[in-house]
């Protein structure tokens, strides 16, 4: 017959070498925060498609840098009549834009026979001409094609900054996803290693209770503490498949294709990952939130609306115009002086009157502006409290970790006190379950603890406009 002593005996090492047992497994294929981190920043398709963004902003200052390109133009046209020449004209125009207004011009025109214009026409052989416009009043101040390269600039900006934002937004979610799938994988081994200790105690309990040394009440006592460690082990699995399908919408290869068949597992072979630390205190984060991508994106998109306004401005003012141009004498020398050769002035001017177009659309730039600005304004405010809300709740659960690690030791010392008691015969089955429901049940809520104070700091940087710092390889 078995004793009593034998069987508690057999008890302590059962619960040993079911603890050896399941440490012993290791990972088939793991997947590190940094490797994963890693992975999203170079592959996910919203990364680089952020990528392009800023890559299209680049495209608009070349387009409108092109507003300053050299313009060529060809005009022939002839005319016969009964084998006489009527109407032959030759125009060749090469203009130069420049970005503060004046354009540059220089030109051939050749015009013969019996019915051409008198106005139009030129000496035999053609005639070289050169000048320049020069426009003052609106156009001198403030011209279009400065305007717009000047806003090409800050639309780039705010592709850049577009593209800082979403990536901040997606490193925020992969790296939510990755660390509620390492806290699900962290449970599934909590009630793995609960399940088979409860099988091999029910199986010890059923062997005592036939050779007489338990009561067989104490076999229903473990059966229902096996099927309660197998229910919440198939819910924890429940969890972690629906974690794994989460982390694995982030994972994608160079190719473009999605890696959703990969089982990966954590490879931390730790407990936890270890605590993170908050990304700054109260006093600091004024700083990090100026250069939040959201705040510099609506930044960007109010110096874009200045500048608008400033050329509706300019559309106040008369417009004048100054154009000089000087056709040389033939056979003259090629440096153009002034005293052999033809000359052309030419003036004109604009005035508006009343400008209540004009008017109008400065108004409704001005409210565009004040609009935006207050929606600066609101957004800075959101991002700052919800940051001091976040710092003060990493206190929080600083300290209820710290607690609920307590929690679990003392009740690791209640089940190692029981064991004792149980091979004394002062204790039985139901209690020895109880103090290892206790343990567990800590056990978990450590975990669920770390899941949310990781969570909390990964807040903090998407709040700050750090992600793109967030676990970066060491």
């Amino acid at each position: 017959m078995l004793g009593r002593s034998h069987f508690c005996s057999g008890l302590g090492v059962l619960f040993l070498l079911a603890s050896t047992a399941f440490a012993s497994q290791g990972p088939a294929d793991s997947l590190s925060l940094e490797q994963f981190l890693a992975r999203v920043r170079a592959s996910h398709p919203v990364i680089t498609q952020a990528r392009i963004l800023a890559d299209q902003g680049l495209t608009q200052i070349r387009e409108a840098r092109g507003a300053m390109d050299p313009r060529v133009t060809l005009m022939q046209q002839r005319k016969t009549w009964e084998d006489k020449l009527e109407l032959g004209l030759q125009d060749f125009d090469l203009r130069i834009p420049t970005l503060w207004g004046p354009d540059i011009m220089l030109g051939y025109d050749q015009s013969e026979g019996s019915k051409v214009n008198p106005q139009s026409t030129s000496i035999p052989g053609g005639q070289w001409k050169s000048g320049i416009r020069v426009p003052l009043g609106r156009e001198g101040w403030i011209n279009r094609r400065r305007t717009d390269l000047r806003q090409a600039y800050a639309m780039a900006d705010m592709a850049a900054s577009q593209r800082d934002n979403l990536i901040n937004d997606i490193l925020l979610d992969a790296a939510q996803d990755y660390h509620r799938w390492e806290a699900s994988q962290r449970q599934t081994d909590i009630y793995t290693e609960a399940l088979v200790i409860a099988n091999d105690v029910l199986n010890f309990v059923r062997y005592a209770a036939e050779i007489g040394e338990r009561p067989f009440i104490d076999t229903l006592e473990a059966g229902i503490q096996q099927r309660t460690w197998q229910q919440r082990l198939e819910e924890a699995r429940i969890k972690e498949i629906e974690a794994r399908f989460a982390l694995a919408v982030h994972l994608w290869d160079s190719l473009g294709v999605n890696e959703l068949s990969r089982n990966y597992r954590r490879s931390v072979h730790a407990s936890a990952l270890p605590t993170p630390a908050p990304v700054h205190d109260s006093a600091t984060y004024a700083g990090f939130l100026a250069d939040h991508p959201r705040l510099q994106l609506l930044r960007s998109d109010i110096a874009q609306q200045e500048l608008e306004l400033r050329w509706l401005r300019s559309r106040l003012m008369p417009q004048l115009d100054l154009e000089w141009s000087f056709t040389p004498l033939p056979g003259s020398s090629p440096s153009y002086n002034i005293a052999n050769g033809g000359q052309f002035t030419g003036i004109n001017l604009d005035i508006p009157l009343f400008l209540r177009r004009e008017r109008a659309r400065i108004e409704r730039q001005k409210l565009n502006i004040t609009s935006r600005q207050w929606q600066l304004e609101w957004t800075g405010a959101g991002l700052r409290q919800e940051l001091e809300r976040s710092l003060q709740q990493y206190v929080l659960y600083r300290n209820l970790l710290v607690l609920q690690e307590k929690l679990v030791v003392e009740n690791r010392r209640m089940l190692e006190a029981e064991k004792t008691r149980f091979q004394a015969g002062e204790s039985n089955v139901f209690i020895l379950n109880q103090r290892e429901v206790n343990l567990i049940n800590a056990e978990v809520k450590v975990v669920e603890l770390q899941l949310q104070q990781h969570l909390n700091v990964l807040q903090q940087f998407h709040l700050s406009g750090l992600m793109n710092r967030y676990a970066l390889p060491r």
